[in-house]
């Protein structure tokens, strides 16, 4: 269908609508063919875009929470470290129980 780039969008609309009243059936059904698989394969497309998107958020969601329990875990770890090095405990002794290294634990001692 041709489009005429110097009218409206009403023009342009009362034109295809003319067209397409110009069709024979044979023609018309072609061309409500072609509009349903059109169609159809932009909702499979939007489909898969918003699955997309939910699963990324939810991976993100995920990733965050673990990340977040991580920290946490750190955290407390430094926690103790910290009040065994106040009570005198040998460096080896606070890696062997906290699972920091050497050189994290050294740097609380400053």
């Amino acid at each position: 269908m041709k489009k005429y780039k110097h009218y409206s969008p009403e023009f342009d609309q009362l034109f295809t609508l003319a067209n397409y009243a110009s069709l024979t059936p044979e023609e018309r059904d072609m061309y409500n063919s072609s509009l349903k698989r059109k169609w159809d394969n932009k909702n499979v497309l939007d489909y898969a875009v918003k699955k997309g998107l939910e699963q990324g958020l939810e991976q993100g969601r995920e990733q965050g929470l673990e990340q977040g329990r991580e920290q946490g875990i750190h955290k407390k770890a430094i926690e103790i470290a910290l009040e065994m090095l106040v009570n005198k405990y040998p460096i080896e002794e606070i890696i062997k129980l906290t699972k920091l290294s050497k050189e994290e634990i050294q740097s609380l001692q400053k």
